[in-house]
């Protein structure tokens, strides 16, 4: 009272199930992979004049703070992207001049958008806007800081 099964009929199915697994994993891979793309790499760094390095040369003290990604990298080589913040103090006024920009790879990063505690916001756009300056001369005074620099990155 078996069921009748023609010889080789039994693998035939087998190799149908795994293809249709295969098929499922590939587009369920997919999907995973390209939503994830929409989803920025979120940072935040601290701007504070007393903790950052001062820079020799000018005639006023300047400082830089750098954001890296990934974390550890050296700014001008093996960094998807980094944003930096170049800090001008005028004694005359008691205030602080912000300058940002954000440069990395382009094949990697897609865009930047920057938000610090002022307000002050810039994006940019790769390969379009690499290196360029977005927020050019902020005013903040001395009792802003710390100030966050809020940073949003999405990738390609």
């Amino acid at each position: 009272m078996g069921v009748n099964m023609k010889k080789g009929q039994g693998s035939i199915e087998y190799l149908v199930m795994v293809t249709v697994a295969l098929i499922l994993l590939a587009l369920v891979f997919h999907y995973v992979y390209t939503s994830s793309k929409g989803v920025p790499i979120t940072g935040i760094t601290y701007i504070d004049p007393e903790l950052s390095p001062e820079k020799p040369g000018y005639d006023h003290p300047v400082t830089w703070v750098v954001y890296k990604y990934p974390l550890g990298c050296e700014a001008t080589k093996n960094c998807d992207f980094y944003v930096s913040v170049n800090l001008h103090y005028y004694p005359d006024t008691g205030k602080y001049r912000f300058w940002v920009y954000a440069n990395g790879d382009s094949a990697d990063t897609k865009k930047i958008r920057v938000r610090l505690c002022n307000g002050a916001t810039g994006e940019w756009n790769f390969p379009e806007d690499k290196g360029k300056n977005k927020i050019n001369g902020v005013y903040l005074h001395e009792d802003d800081f710390p100030c966050a620099l809020s940073i949003m990155a999405w990738r390609r």
